[in-house]
């Protein structure tokens, strides 16, 4: 998976089947975050493994008290 020095601005879904943690699961995912126009205005993730955990304790440590409008779905689970 490439996570440093990859831009894809126009990329929409992410499918992951890869245990991630902290740092490599933010800087994965942050990879769907990027507005591109008026047809990307957010990006989608779509998870193999349980990571509920993980993104809820990288979530702590990179956010802070004032971290707003934060989205997560598990709607397919």
């Amino acid at each position: 998976m490439f996570l440093t020095g990859f831009d894809a601005p126009t990329l929409n879904t992410l499918f992951v089947d890869k245990n991630l943690r902290f740092h490599g699961l933010m800087q994965a995912f942050s990879r769907t975050n990027r507005i591109y126009d008026a047809t990307k205005t957010f990006g989608n993730i779509v998870t193999f493994r349980d990571l509920e955990r993980s993104t809820i304790d990288a979530i702590t440590l990179f956010g802070d008290k004032n971290t707003k409008n934060v989205g997560v779905r598990k709607e397919l689970c």
